[in-house]
């Protein structure tokens, strides 16, 4: 089995959906960087500034893929 993010739900016209990524696709990196859990994400996330374009390695129906993303501004809590 493949270890990464599951995507649950995607907004539409956000990041994801715009660089065409779905539900049940299963992130494995992002950047160089392999990420197996939300925490190494979250890290991820806080290192690259919004506007940046970055690499996404993904799986879906067990096929590996990659997309471009352009990381949005992120909420403020």
């Amino acid at each position: 089995m493949v270890q990464g993010i599951v995507i649950v739900r995607i907004g539409v016209g956000m990041p994801a959906d715009v660089a065409g990524l779905l539900p049940e696709d299963v992130i494995v990196e992002l950047g160089d960087e392999s990420i197996i859990n939300i925490g190494e994400m979250s890290k991820f996330l806080v290192q690259h500034p919004p506007g940046e374009t970055i690499t996404v390695g993904y799986y879906r129906r067990g096929e590996k893929n990659t997309t471009q993303l352009t990381l949005a501004e992120r909420p403020t809590p």
